[in-house]
């Protein structure tokens, strides 16, 4: 059978067997019509124009939907992988919350970094030396370095029930006030190694990761102190407050309750050491209610940390001027005693805080410096009382209302509205 297609090419209609005939059952061979046709009408170049547009048309719609299928595929498969990520999220953050522990394969997310110094290597002041520090605040760490020394024999003797005074207090105070480095003159007095972390090494997004890192912040302390059963260890926890908040707005920020209960074990399970002290600070004052009060009664002391006088402000910046080969050289200091006490009066009406002047005195030291890739010889440069003027009009004071240039401290009735916040929204 032959037939003529509409382009005139001529086309064999045979039939065609699709399977083998079957000798041993005699069974008839199944025959079907293949037409070959279409193999010449598919040609564009050999179509009609109306064929030719109805063709591409056809094409057309055939890529699209491959397209479509194409797109459809992906999306499928990227909402899957999403559903399994959160899954296998999920059933991370329950295994941690059970007390299931970590892997290997998420121990990454739970470790804090804790590096100790050891202060007898510092060039810092011990306590006794230090003449930048206020007397009222000097006078309570002396209380502290006493209480540290007190040994069981000495508690039985004389102590309420025979009890070994905490090793534990908290500083507070406006921002920059030397919170961190009390704590840090408090470690170099007793020849410790000191160490510390903040709220933002603790912090993370995942429900229970955080008071996993507090536990193993614990862990590491208590596993120095015990390896090292003579040396003395200083630990601080800075912005505590983002630790010990009060219960009061709390009862359904399930995360911040659990870092706390984290906290408070943690604190109670290194109290049998001998060698360590715990060291808190906050810019937040315990006495108006901000802080969480079964936490305090586990501090022995909490000790205010207020802006330094003109007097430890100019102490503050000869030490700081002093640390630098430029004004030793010349004897910056020396030569310029009553222009840095004039200088310290107006540093304290401004409110200025120990980081202030630690900034003042590198900003002074910097311009000496830009001036030397100028200088042929480097030993003739030296600071300028302009060149400390100068930077202090450009200074900033870091101790404003939340970075307000103002030079006043944050108060307390601030303090109070930012906790709140914090409660309400769950951000540290």
């Amino acid at each position: 059978m032959t037939s003529v297609n509409s382009v005139g090419l001529m086309n064999t209609n045979l039939p065609v067997p699709v399977s083998k005939p079957d000798k041993k059952n005699n069974k008839a061979v199944a025959f079907k019509a293949q037409d070959s046709r279409d193999k010449f009408v598919r040609q564009p170049q050999m179509m009609s124009p109306q064929d030719a547009a109805l063709y591409k048309a056809v094409q057309e719609q055939q890529k699209e939907a491959k397209k479509q299928k194409l797109k459809s595929d992906i999306t499928t498969g990227v909402t899957v992988a999403a559903c399994l990520t959160i899954i296998l999220t999920s059933l991370i953050q329950i295994k941690t919350l059970r007390g299931g522990g970590v892997d290997a394969a998420d121990k990454a997310l739970h470790d804090v970094k804790i590096k100790f110094q050891d202060m007898t290597k510092s060039a810092m002041q011990k306590l006794k030396d230090n003449e930048s520090m206020n007397p009222k605040l000097k006078k309570q760490l002396e209380s502290i370095l006493n209480d540290f020394t007190c040994t069981p024999e000495m508690a039985k003797y004389a102590s309420l029930n025979g009890q070994v005074p905490p090793k534990m207090f908290i500083l507070y105070g406006p921002p920059g006030t030397g919170k961190t480095y009390a704590g840090q003159t408090l470690a170099k007095s007793l020849d410790a190694n000191y160490a510390k972390v903040q709220f933002s090494d603790i912090a993370s997004p995942y429900i229970g990761s955080s008071s996993v890192k507090i536990t193993n912040v614990f862990k590491t302390i208590r596993e120095e102190a015990t390896k090292n059963p003579k040396k003395k260890y200083v630990f601080s926890f800075d912005e505590i407050d983002s630790l010990i908040s009060s219960v009061k707005g709390t009862e359904n920020n399930q995360h911040i309750i659990q870092n706390r209960t984290s906290f408070l074990n943690g604190l109670d399970s290194i109290q049998d050491l001998s060698n360590v002290i715990i060291v808190g600070t906050t810019n937040v004052n315990p006495a108006r209610g901000g802080l969480d009060a079964a936490t305090l009664s586990r501090f022995g002391k909490t000790v205010e940390v207020e802006l330094p006088t003109a007097k430890e402000l100019l102490s503050s910046l000869k030490y700081h001027l002093n640390t630098s080969e430029v004004a030793r050289n010349h004897d910056f200091v020396g030569k310029h005693e009553k222009e840095l006490a004039d200088l310290a009066e107006e540093m304290y009406k401004q409110k200025y805080s120990q980081r202030d002047v630690q900034k003042l005195a590198e900003d002074t030291v910097k311009r000496v410096r830009e001036q030397l890739s100028k200088s042929k010889d480097y030993a003739s440069e030296e600071i300028h009382m302009e060149y400390l003027k100068d930077a202090m009009k450009n200074k900033g004071i870091v101790t404003g209302n939340l970075g307000e240039n103002t030079g006043s401290s944050i108060t307390d009735r601030e303090a109070d509205i930012i906790n709140l916040l914090r409660s309400l929204t769950g951000i540290r």
